[in-house]
């Protein structure tokens, strides 16, 4: 059974050693671009969950405030009939 490497032919493995410099030079900074960009989109999402992290909390502050209050009586309650 024969395994498919498909990054062997663009680094030249296998290929005749002149063959593979303009094809790596190119792999080579296809990839550097990728991975700048997902780390780019990394520092992006983890912005994003600091943000969302915040809203929790102020969310969450302001639940406990609400349950923690004591219960409003209703005027009508005090008014006599």
């Amino acid at each position: 059974m024969r395994v498919e490497r498909p990054w062997a032919a663009v680094f030249g493995l296998g290929a005749a050693p002149s063959a593979g410099g303009a094809a790596r030079d190119a792999a080579v900074a296809a990839l550097e671009t990728e991975v700048r960009l997902l780390r780019q989109m990394l520092d992006d999402m983890k912005a994003k969950r600091a943000d969302l992290k915040a809203d929790r909390d102020g969310w969450k502050g302001q639940a406990e405030r609400l349950a923690l209050a004591p219960p409003r009586r209703a005027w009508w309650l005090w008014r006599r009939a």
